[in-house]
């Protein structure tokens, strides 16, 4: 079994080094890379990656740093987008109140919107949050998406707890091999196999030992590495439950 990288930007590398990148990903035994979209423009780039390696996939939707390009002629440009052959889920969208650039409201509306996206193109949803969970799990509870992944989990185990209630899948990075991350290496040790999956959210938060530096999916081995130490388990286990998980919440192999 092969690791899967859930969540990248392959878009926020310079092209002429994707294929370099891509076949490092291989040599560190990665099948599949889902290259996540922040905008339009960068989701027009995954699809265009997504077509030309069978093995990368691509999402739709707009980041919450953007809020306020979510109007109704850029919703109509996503499901359009959405209905590409390798168009796997909408996001990233989500709540960003620690960098607050865009004002909550339009954040929310800019979710929710997604949300109903996600639905009417029958599609997982790729949530980021991060200092907004209190918002975020009251907006879950009231919509109840059908497939929500929380990707680079930043929260705290009881938001944890009432998103997997919620039937969410939790996401984690290289930010669980940080040695100041102790309360989410704790929340990872706790957490159910069967909602688990991995990513890098590359080039941000690479594992250590490259902490500080550029991340690439390469390097999400070290994140699986990190995570069968602390639930005590071989690493093979890891990889092997989070590329079935994956494989079934993004149906990649349909």
């Amino acid at each position: 079994m092969k690791l899967i990288d859930t969540h990248c930007h392959l878009d926020l590398f310079k092209p002429d080094e994707v294929p370099t990148i891509l076949a490092r990903a291989d040599e560190s035994g990665v099948g599949k890379i889902i290259s996540v979209a922040i905008n339009i423009e960068s989701a027009i780039t995954a699809l265009e990656y997504a077509d030309r390696y069978d093995h990368v996939f691509a999402t739709v939707g707009i980041h919450p740093h953007e809020a306020l390009r979510t109007d109704a002629i850029a919703m109509d440009r996503l499901k359009d987008l959405g209905r590409a052959p390798k168009a796997i889920a909408v996001g990233e969208t989500g709540l960003d109140y620690y960098r607050m650039r865009a004002p909550k409201a339009a954040q929310i509306e800019a979710f929710e919107r997604q949300i109903e996206l996600a639905q009417v193109l029958d599609l997982p949803l790729i949530i980021h949050c991060r200092d907004a969970y209190e918002d975020l799990i009251a907006i879950l509870k009231r919509t109840r998406p059908a497939k929500a992944i929380i990707h680079c989990f930043s929260g705290s185990q009881e938001d944890a707890d009432v998103l997997l209630d919620l039937d969410c899948h939790i996401s984690l990075a290289g930010t669980v091999t940080f040695s100041n991350a102790t309360a989410l290496q704790k929340i990872a040790g706790q957490l159910s196999m069967d909602r688990l999956l991995i990513e890098t959210d590359s080039p941000y938060l690479a594992p250590v030992p490259h902490r500080g530096r550029e991340n690439e999916p390469a390097y999400i081995k070290l994140t699986a590495a990190k995570i069968a130490a602390i639930k005590g388990l071989p690493v093979e286990e890891v990889v092997k439950a989070t590329a079935l998980n994956a494989d079934r919440v993004f149906s990649l192999s349909t």
